[in-house]
């Protein structure tokens, strides 16, 4: 008696609706949020050494901190309620996402308090929480690109891209 084996491989690649490649949507979805965060960073680092450099030769460079604010105000702010109502509510549903959304959530009270002081104090330290602002939103930007985007990747690539659908 002789037995036959059937030897097909058979693809196991997600695909959509579509029939595309879901996993490489999924990946190409979490390149441009990288790339929009790598844009944001090299934004405001920009904005931020001029505002400082410019407090350096003069005492009150209202131009540097008006261009400074209006980029926190029309970018930086509406991008973190983005990510609050986008990935972060999508990452928070993940168990072991719940507590890395609350430390992130508490970052972005911290980079608006920041923010605000840009706005609010004397040019000189104004100056010193712009360049501390871009600091810690380097720091929190990686987190998102190292740590949330590969967890959402990984656990509910579904959810990352509907959460990014309407959004960057």
């Amino acid at each position: 008696m002789t037995t036959t084996h059937d030897h097909t491989t058979h693809d196991h690649t997600a695909h959509d609706h579509t029939g595309h490649d879901h996993t490489a949507h999924v990946h190409d979805v979490a390149e441009h949020v990288r790339h929009h965060h790598a844009h944001l960073v090299a934004e405001l680092e920009q904005l931020s050494t001029a505002f400082a450099e410019a407090v350096a030769r003069d005492p009150e460079p209202a131009r540097q901190r008006a261009e400074l604010v209006r980029w926190i105000e029309e970018v930086l702010v509406p991008h973190a309620l983005e990510e609050e109502n986008g990935i972060y509510a999508a990452a928070a549903r993940l168990p072991e996402g719940r507590a890395l959304i609350d430390a992130m959530s508490r970052e972005h009270d911290l980079i608006r308090s920041m923010a605000a002081q840009v706005s609010s104090a004397a040019p000189l330290p104004a100056s010193v929480w712009g360049r501390a602002l871009y600091a810690t939103f380097v720091s929190h930007q990686a987190k998102e690109n190292e740590i949330i985007l590969p967890l959402m990747e990984e656990r509910d690539p579904e959810g990352l891209v509907e959460a990014m659908a309407h959004h960057h």
